[in-house]
């Protein structure tokens, strides 16, 4: 299974991802902040041909407009005051690796114009530098603001955008969106390596494995906070405390909100019936095995099924209360 494949399991063309990550072509990542367009960057590196070599994710909202040059293309000694010497910028420094530019809506129209200039050659000058030099480095593009609506601000170059999105475009979805069972298959790998993680580093060896039932599951994924960052953070958490089997009550007000609208409140709700009764469906009315699929006890199965409105007949046959 390809790196791409176990991390983002839920992505809706992932032959195409998969097909892109060894061309010399520039990936752009798109989609709400904490998502994991990074993470998604580094999985493409780690399937492609390039491997082997260098990887660095750049913040290019965090450099200095009077930087940025020097920091992508470097500059020789003496080009500005503070030049004490030559210096070697990111994309010399990786070449033949990749890059991930972060947050590309959040640099200014000259940055953005340099940057489309290298996009097309893959030239550098560095500042103060007569000679230009080709880099061989593969350039993930990635943003949480929408480009479009970034152009009709005058915040970003028509032309810049054109050649993001007519290249390789790739949007993440929020987790919330996602099928559950593609959540589940997210968030128990992230427990699994994460357990594996602290199990010698912090626990000498022995840890309580984490236990969550599908109900809080499924409020965990409409709930959680930043996305897939912040899914992460919430898992750390638990398996760091040691609780256990996790209940509503243990989840950090930080991290889920705790109060959440009348309109997201109808939809957990009907997200869990949905749930239930698929399970239900496929264990032909077994409460016994349908309680272990969910990981609850017969008892808080009967409460689900009460709370939910939905009525198992002697006939084994599933209805809904009305």
């Amino acid at each position: 299974m390809s790196m791409i494949e176990k991390e983002f399991p839920y992505l809706s063309n992932l032959s195409f991802i998969k097909n892109i990550s060894n061309t010399s072509d520039t990936i752009y990542i798109h989609g709400a902040s904490g998502v994991g367009k990074t993470h998604l960057g580094w999985c493409i590196y780690k399937d492609s041909e390039r491997s082997n070599n260098k990887f660095l994710a750049v913040n290019l909202a965090s450099i200095p407009e009077q930087l940025f040059e020097s920091e992508l293309f470097g500059h020789t000694k003496g080009s500005f005051t503070g030049a004490t010497t030559e210096k070697t910028g990111v994309l010399a420094s990786l070449d033949k690796g990749t890059v991930v530019l972060e947050d590309i809506a959040d640099i200014s129209i000259p940055s953005q114009a340099k940057l489309l200039s290298f996009l097309d050659s893959s030239l550098i000058r560095p500042v103060g530098g007569l000679n230009t030099k080709s880099v061989d480095v593969k350039i993930i593009v990635t943003s949480n603001k929408d480009l479009q609506a970034e152009i009709r601000k005058g915040k970003f170059k028509e032309d810049l955008y054109y050649r993001l999105v007519n290249g390789f475009s790739v949007k993440i979805d929020q987790i919330a969106t996602i099928e559950f069972n593609q959540f589940k298959q997210v968030f128990w790998r992230i427990v699994r390596s994460l357990e594996d993680k602290y199990r010698n580093e912090v626990f000498n060896g022995t840890l309580v494995p984490l236990s969550v039932p599908d109900d809080i599951l499924i409020q965990i994924q409409n709930t959680v906070i930043g996305n897939y960052r912040g899914l992460s953070s919430l898992i750390k958490y638990l398996i760091l405390n040691q609780f256990g089997t996790i209940t509503t009550e243990i989840l950090p007000d930080e991290l889920v909100k705790h109060t959440p609208s009348t309109t997201l409140k109808c939809a957990l709700q009907s997200k869990t019936k949905d749930h239930i009764l698929s399970i239900l469906e496929r264990n032909n009315n077994n409460l016994t095995s349908t309680a272990e699929e969910l990981g609850v006890s017969r008892n808080t199965l009967y409460k689900l099924l009460k709370e939910h409105s939905i009525t198992v007949n002697i006939s084994k046959k599933v209805t809904e209360g009305i």
